[in-house]
């Protein structure tokens, strides 16, 4: 036990712990870490989460907010859920719940030695009186599910508790927001997140690391997992008006041990292997390949990604140079030139190639015709093709997430549907009575009761058991 000490000058010095103590279990701090746990969760809904996002939106946002950007990557705001400071008030959070269960623990195991002294409620009723025998007193409370408490049994007064497990309803249930926010601290310490860029066809090996944007907990290393990845098939659909109604898709997964597995997964349904899960960013669009066949170098190949429109009857714009070319492009790009649609049922690119000094040339391109260019080179429109954001995750925690989320369940149970009641039963003594078998002496009784929930419904049940009480003692 902590006890504060008295010096000489009279003023009182309370320990280190004790003030700690205070504060974890003060109701500011913990309304506030609640309060900067949920901002911090509204932040991350607001403001793009890099993980999620392709490189090149990091690019264009940083192109046009730089200062924002900075600032933004500075506070770590661009990956709260692994930052430090989220990971500070979550242990904070931590230590407060514990703290708090710890007093509630003793308090429930010092609710082991109840007094019959206890203040009661409702208080004693005098019109719920009746004079019965101790043995009918007993009967009639153990048929309204009521057991003798041991702790408090006295020639003049019995208790009896009903419910005796729900005085664990409120350890149980913190116990369970405890391993929630274990589970919680444990994943956001030790997660690994990636995001990886596939077209359909095109294989990422875990082992190279070459993710587009990665996030890791602060405790985790690099994410390497051992597996190959290839996205088989992406297949979009959309509802007449334009809007994306599903996405689907599915990986060929090649494992450590060089079995392989086709994975089917689409938006709220990922895929699992090895304790990893998949899922799709919702980020997809159409890749280009355009190969530029010099005589002076070898061949150049332009691998372009273009978001997906809007509105079906919107084309693609990009605009950009060939790489150690003078060449530079202007696409308009169409997933279908026979009718506006989304999806990639008859593609064209529209091309307006520009070199210094000369006038543009243009013209429109199927997949797998080819210009001649003004300098004697030649440009195909290899093929075109989806390309969707694969996001690869490794949690943990997730058994303890789900142990926490059941106990809380069984603790708002224990609350609520089984709340403690405790009867008490004060025995006034009368005149001894001769009855065949020996002396049997007759009570007249007192009831009175207890309950944290339903107070008034507990008053009813009070009245009830005086009733049933006369009743016996009417036909004994």
């Amino acid at each position: 036990m902590v006890t504060a000490r008295r010096p000489v000058d009279g003023r009182i010095n309370i320990p280190p712990m004790r003030h700690l103590i205070r504060f974890l279990l003060s109701p500011f701090t913990i309304i506030a870490m609640m309060g900067a746990v949920g901002t911090a969760s509204l932040m991350g809904t607001i403001i793009p989460q890099s993980v999620d996002k392709t490189p090149r939106f990091l690019a264009a946002w940083q192109a046009a907010n730089p200062f924002k950007f900075v600032l933004i990557r500075l506070l770590q705001l661009d990956r709260i859920y692994t930052s430090v400071w989220f990971l500070t008030l979550i242990g904070i959070i931590a230590c407060s719940l514990t703290c708090s269960l710890y007093y509630q623990i003793k308090r429930a195991l010092r609710a082991q030695k109840l007094s019959p002294d206890s203040k009661t409620n409702p208080k004693p009723d005098p019109s719920c009186r009746a004079n019965v025998t101790e043995k009918i007193l007993r009967r009639v409370m153990r048929q309204r599910g009521y057991r003798p408490f041991a702790a408090g049994a006295s020639p003049d007064n019995l208790i009896f508790i009903k419910n005796k497990a729900g005085k664990w309803g409120g350890v149980v249930f913190h116990l369970g927001l405890l391993c929630i926010i274990l589970a919680g601290l444990w994943n956001a310490s030790l997660q690994q997140r990636g995001l990886a860029i596939l077209t359909v066809g095109e294989t990422f090996t875990g082992q190279t690391g070459k993710w587009a944007t990665t996030r890791t907990g602060a405790l985790a290393g690099a994410f390497t997992p051992r597996l190959t990845a290839r996205l088989a098939g992406f297949q979009p659909r959309y509802w007449n008006s334009g809007q994306v109604k599903t996405i689907r898709s599915t990986v060929s997964v090649t494992s450590g041990g060089g079995k392989s597995r086709i994975i089917p997964i689409s938006i709220n349904h990922p895929g699992y292997i090895n304790g990893i899960k998949l899922f799709l960013s919702g980020d997809y669009g159409y890749a280009l390949d355009l190969l530029l066949n010099s005589k002076s170098s070898h061949p150049i190949l332009a691998h372009i990604l273009l978001a997906a429109p809007a509105r079906p009857n919107e084309a693609v714009l990009y605009d950009m140079t060939i790489p150690t070319t003078v060449y530079r492009l202007h696409i308009n790009f169409h997933p279908d030139r026979s009718k506006p649609s989304m999806l990639l049922t008859s593609p064209s690119a529209d091309l307006a190639v520009s070199v210094p000094e000369m006038p543009p040339l243009k013209t429109r391109l199927l997949p797998g015709q080819s210009i001649a260019l003004p300098m004697g080179d030649t440009l195909t429109f290899n093929k075109v093709s989806y390309w969707t954001g694969i996001i690869f995750a490794k949690s943990y925690g997730i058994p303890l997430l789900y142990a926490g989320f059941g106990l809380c369940i069984a603790g708002a149970f224990l609350l609520y549907a089984l709340p403690v009641k405790v009867a008490c039963i004060q025995i006034s003594p009368v005149r001894p009575q001769r009855q065949r078998g020996g002396a049997e002496y007759l009570r007249q009784i007192s009831i009175s009761g207890r309950t944290r929930r339903f107070q008034a419904l507990f008053g009813l049940e009070l009245q009830e058991i005086a009733i049933e009480l006369q009743a016996a003692a009417l036909v004994q």
